[in-house]
């Protein structure tokens, strides 16, 4: 009842809200009638991990930020091992950085296979 009087109160100041969930609208019960048909009525959107392009893009962009050059097979071979999502380039983008900058070298596949070994 609570989630109806807040949709309702949201619609009567002609106010904004963002609902996030695990489940689509069309799969929810919310045991009441009217707020299944108002939940369902909403524009939603499933958001999606990224895909290979994407990652990829971001890897250049993010590794271009921190002046670290990475050239692309080795971007590839990173991609290929790496979770699928943008906190895991992130994290291993950084350690990267840290530990090239730790042992003054450029960026090779030993340093890579380090850092995948270290997880």
């Amino acid at each position: 009842k609570l989630v109806m009087h807040f949709l309702n109160r949201i619609t009567y100041k002609d106010a904004s809200a963002l609902l996030l969930s695990n489940l689509s609208p069309s799969s929810m019960d919310w045991k009441l009638d009217d707020l299944n048909s108002r939940i369902r009525s909403l524009i939603f959107s499933e958001i999606k991990l990224p895909d290979d392009l994407l990652l990829y893009s971001f890897m250049v962009k993010y590794s271009n930020d921190k002046k670290l050059v990475i050239n692309d097979k080795q971007l590839i071979y990173i991609l290929d091992r790496l979770e699928r999502n943008f906190d895991s380039v992130i994290s291993f983008i950084d350690k990267l950085d840290v530990y090239s900058l730790e042992s003054k070298q450029k960026v090779n596949y030993k340093i890579i296979k380090t850092i995948f070994n270290e997880n």
